[in-house]
């Protein structure tokens, strides 16, 4: 799941207009159950947010939450305390559809929601743009971390953060975050 994120993620970032912008989140959870939740570990969940808060340059805008069942709420806590207080502050949450629609533009939600394209035909347009973009995320593969010496700047300097351990935060195997790290193609 985490895979299909990430490669939602990196199609949208080729856009600069969204890289500007930021993204809005809407997630309907009026069907989660324990099942669903009992996939991932605390440390996994963890991880899943690093990566979303700290590895990839995206400007998270509104994070909406619709139909959270009240005991999934302990969850939901543990998981906002997981992130840095600027994003905890963008978590919204909707008992019904009418706040979901006072808080976020109808015109970028599905029909099923008050917008205007349905989930299927969004589904549909969203598959032709990710194999529009297959090439470019392809060669994501192919790159690869040159840690050779490069003078003062083999060393990472980065704001610690409450989540790093005694050795440094660890997102995705790499040490610090992603404007730092010199990334080359492997020919």
């Amino acid at each position: 799941m985490m895979r299909a994120h990430v490669m939602t993620f990196e199609t949208l970032l080729n856009d600069e207009e969204n890289q500007v912008r930021g993204f809005t989140y809407v997630f309907d959870e009026k069907s989660v159950s324990w099942s669903h939740l009992s996939i991932w570990t605390p440390s996994e969940v963890s991880k899943a947010f690093s990566c979303c808060e700290r590895a990839l340059p995206m400007r998270h805008r509104d994070i909406n939450f619709l139909n959270l069942p009240w005991t999934m709420s302990l969850i939901f806590q543990f998981a906002k305390s997981l992130l840095s207080e600027k994003i905890r502050n963008r978590f919204k949450t909707h008992s019904s559809l009418d706040s979901l629609q006072r808080s976020v533009d109808t015109s970028i939600l599905p029909a099923e929601y008050g917008g205007t394209k349905s989930i299927k035909e969004c589904i549909t347009s969203w598959k032709k743009e990710l194999e529009q973009n297959r090439n470019s995320l392809l060669e994501l593969d192919q790159l690869k971390i040159d840690n050779s010496p490069v003078g003062e700047q083999l060393a990472l300097v980065r704001k610690k953060s409450r989540h790093d351990s005694g050795s440094g935060s660890q997102v995705l195997g790499m040490m610090g975050n992603m404007r730092k790290h010199e990334l080359q193609v492997e020919q």
